[in-house]
């Protein structure tokens, strides 16, 4: 039971009734109800959300405005006060009305008695009380949530004001929650970053769409982080918009890929400037990479051929789109080995020569070439090289010598 005295806010604008509850509290006892009576709306408006009461009966008529109308504006500004509703002769369904926007419970005035009155004013602050747990517990569990994380989470509202912050980001600003609470990004971060931040928040707002976007953040302690920014639009039973936002530090994946762009680039350029002709093509057999040496003896620039597969990088050595030996790294085809005078297999290379009458534009060459798979980070082959070499000297010479040593051999017979 409460030692002290229970302080009603009493808002009506009829002298009989604010007679009549007054007298049914005094009759219980003068000491226990402190009394407070207001009428007009603007200063109803001010008690209730002094935080001085401890529950209010309010009154549905209140000159030119209504009851109702003053609860609901209340309770969109964070009101926390139980509020026994009193009506007349309005009816069931307003008293339904006011349960649903807010009211602890509510009474008919015709009706009124000192037990009535008592019990309501105990049970709405029971019910307040109550309440006020569960949103206490309800709020610590979220805490617990979202401070799990260590992904900053955040929430702001329309003016960009921060309304939640969890540990992360409190980490990120280097602020305690207290001091990031009703302030915005300004107050925490480089302007040039805040606008691109604001940008995408006003996006949000205005369309309703999720928006994620990738970023760059400066912490409290200067460093710079590449992120992935997740906003989202909530908004609450009195239509005020919020963004919930999480952030996503992706600075080790950004430098790693930034790694492997450089490392790919490098090895484009090592396979520029190789002084044997070279291609490279994925694992859907599409042309990755043709070098000089490779546009020479083709005749065909890089920029006609990358990308393309279906066998095109044969027709210019070939006249036809043929498998090559490139083919053979992935798979053992009879028929493609035919095609060689030779083809010899040392581990995951494969190597051959054959005559391609196409080199050159038309010319023809023989070629020597080297075939083997390229295999990724996780051992799966991503793609294959082939190296060639025009042997084209080396064969006429050897083809001059057999020739020689058949003309000698003729000679002494």
């Amino acid at each position: 039971m409460r030692s002290h005295s229970i302080r009603v806010l009493l808002i009506n604008d009829n002298e009989d009734d604010y007679a009549v509850v007054r007298d049914l509290l005094s009759n219980l006892s003068p000491m226990k109800f402190i009394i407070k009576r207001v009428s007009d709306y603007g200063a109803a408006l001010d008690a209730i959300l002094s935080g001085e009461f401890d529950v209010s009966l309010l009154d549905y008529r209140l000159k030119e405005r209504n009851g109702l109308e003053l609860m609901r504006e209340a309770l969109s500004r964070g009101a926390t006060i139980p509020i026994v509703f009193l009506t007349g002769r309005e009816g069931y369904d307003l008293d339904l009305e006011a349960m649903s926007n807010g009211a602890a419970d509510w009474l008919a005035k015709d009706e009124l008695s000192a037990t009535l009155l008592e019990r309501a004013i105990h049970h709405a602050m029971e019910r307040q009380r109550k309440r006020g747990e569960a949103l206490r517990e309800s709020r610590e569990f979220l805490d617990k949530i979202v401070n799990s994380t260590s992904d900053p989470i955040y929430v702001v509202d329309r003016e960009h004001r921060y309304v939640l912050a969890n540990d992360a980001l409190c980490a990120l600003a280097g602020r305690k929650h207290e001091d990031i609470l009703g302030r915005t990004d300004y107050d925490f971060f480089p302007k040039e970053q805040v606008d691109i931040f604001w940008q995408k928040d006003e996006l949000v707002f205005e369309t309703g769409q999720e928006n994620e976007n990738e970023e760059e953040i400066t912490d409290a302690n200067g460093r710079i982080f590449t992120v992935v920014t997740k906003k989202t639009l909530y908004t609450d039973s009195q239509g005020n918009k919020f963004i919930v936002g999480i952030i996503r530090n992706i600075t080790r994946r950004k430098d790693a890929e930034l790694a492997l762009q450089a490392s790919h680039q490098q090895l484009q350029d090592i396979i520029e400037f190789l002084p044997d002709a070279t291609l490279v093509i994925d694992r859907d057999k599409k042309v990755t990479a043709w070098n000089r040496a490779m546009e020479k003896m083709t005749g065909l620039k890089k920029c006609d051929i990358l990308g393309r597969g279906d066998y095109a990088y044969a027709v210019p050595l070939y006249g036809e789109k043929r498998a090559m030996l490139i083919d053979l790294v992935m798979a053992e085809e009879s028929e493609i080995e035919s095609r060689y005078d030779s083809v010899k297999r040392v581990g995951n290379t494969i190597c051959g020569e054959a005559f391609a009458p196409g080199a050159y534009r038309g010319k023809g060459a023989y070629l020597w070439s080297t075939a083997a798979p390229l295999i990724g980070g996780d051992g799966s082959a991503i793609g294959s090289i082939q190296v060639i070499r025009d042997i084209t000297e080396r064969k006429l010479a050897e083809k001059a010598l057999a020739e020689e040593a058949i003309r000698l051999k003729s000679i002494r017979c």
